[in-house]
């Protein structure tokens, strides 16, 4: 999503921390001039595509990113065995069985998310899809760096509390791994 479509009314929070490796570019961005306005929409996108990557590379099962150019991300589309759309965490139910076993790998998840220095930054069950083989996690341009964020234990704990009460629902027991 551009800038005008996206629903973050605080996008700083998210954007804390990032680095930008060109000075003048940093230096646009710092000023708010119109080159500095697009070069920090690039950086935001870019940062999905390079997260979706580096989490593939840690054992999160995200979409496969294919190539990001022009403001256009092009990645997996994940569906079901049956080639149907997988669908978002929000629009099914599961046994407490299920539950427990996707609550789990979602915790093994956003384990390896934070040994890789990333914070999802807005988990839930609108974030997370369900395919035949379990939970598949996207929506990641507001991910954030754990180390040079100082909102990133408050963002953490949502995160982990977010999913952790969306499977509650079907499993009561796993309210007992709250986080505060």
């Amino acid at each position: 999503k551009d800038s005008q479509s996206r629903r973050f009314k605080t996008a700083v929070t998210y954007q804390e921390g990032r680095k930008t490796r060109n000075s003048r570019r940093a230096r646009a961005i710092e000023k708010g001039s119109k080159y500095g306005k697009q070069q920090q929409e690039n950086d935001w996108q870019q940062t999905e595509y390079d997260a979706l990557h580096k989490l593939k590379q840690a054992g999160v099962k995200v979409p496969e990113a294919y190539m990001f150019i022009d403001g256009v991300l092009l990645m997996e589309l994940i569906c079901t065995d049956d080639q149907e759309v997988a669908p978002r965490l929000n629009d099914i139910a599961m046994d407490a069985e299920q539950a427990i076993e996707d609550h789990y790998v979602m915790m093994v998840y956003i384990m390896r998310m934070l040994c890789i220095g990333l914070i999802h930054g807005d988990l839930s069950e609108f974030n997370v899809l369900a395919d035949d083989y379990g939970p598949v996690v996207i929506d990641f341009p507001q991910v954030i760096d754990a180390a040079g964020n100082q909102q990133a234990r408050v963002l953490f704990n949502r995160d982990v509390n977010n999913i952790t009460e969306y499977y509650a629902q079907f499993a009561p027991e796993l309210l007992e791994t709250k986080y505060a």
